[in-house]
């Protein structure tokens, strides 16, 4: 199955980025391929032609884009269609080998797949390519106002990830990944493809609040 991974990018390149481009593209043979999109402007006119929002508030630097992840459906829906699934991730994320967690034949019975126990995972989520699923945030009332809305609302991890729940879709959460909340970044290494975290092999390693690079 192929899979694209849509990534707006609106800010300065973290210290890290040249071994996370190297890993993302160990993914390649495995079906997964990244749309970085780095052109604020282009992807305002993006929201305003798609869903009708002028002037989305997305600034530069800030994270106001990843409350738009639930929409990327419909925003990239010329991208998408050659792919099985679309999905989101971060870049402050460490890959593994990753296709022996999201395998064929893993998906081949979801329509949604998140690494999270309990909800939709900004850092590793992925979304099958069907109208159906690209449209679902309309089943929110208040899809608009939080798109609108110039704070960061999280609506995508939380009432979007109710909607979902209750959609009638083939969804399946986890809790896959690890984190530096609960191991840091010096107990993760990389041996070959394999990422371990505390010496237990893991698809993907998070490391939102220490912004370290795993050694």
């Amino acid at each position: 199955m192929r899979k694209l991974m849509i990534t707006p990018w609106f800010g300065p390149a973290p210290p890290w980025m040249n071994k996370y481009w190297d890993l993302a593209y160990s993914l390649s043979a495995h079906g997964y391929v990244w749309l970085l999109e780095t052109n604020i402007e282009q992807f305002k006119q993006r929201v305003w032609k798609t869903l009708g929002i002028p002037d989305a508030p997305i600034v530069f630097g800030q994270a106001k884009v990843h409350d738009y992840r639930p929409v990327f459906g419909a925003l990239y829906e010329e991208e998408i269609k050659d792919y099985d699934f679309w999905g989101f991730t971060d870049f402050d994320c460490v890959y593994g080998r990753v296709e022996r967690w999201d395998t064929d034949e893993f998906l081949s019975d979801l329509d949604v797949h998140s690494d999270h126990d309990s909800y939709l995972c900004g850092p590793w989520s992925l979304l099958r390519s069907t109208p159906e699923v690209a449209n679902l945030f309309r089943e929110d009332p208040y899809w608009k106002d939080n798109l609108k809305n110039p704070v960061v609302t999280g609506w995508g991890e939380q009432s979007f990830s109710r909607i979902l729940e209750q959609s009638g879709l083939r969804y399946k959460y986890t809790a896959w990944h690890g984190n530096d909340r609960v191991c840091p970044p010096e107990q993760v290494r990389m041996d070959g493809r394999s990422l371990l975290a505390g010496g237990i092999e893991i698809p993907m390693y998070h490391f939102r609040r220490t912004k370290r690079w795993p050694s």
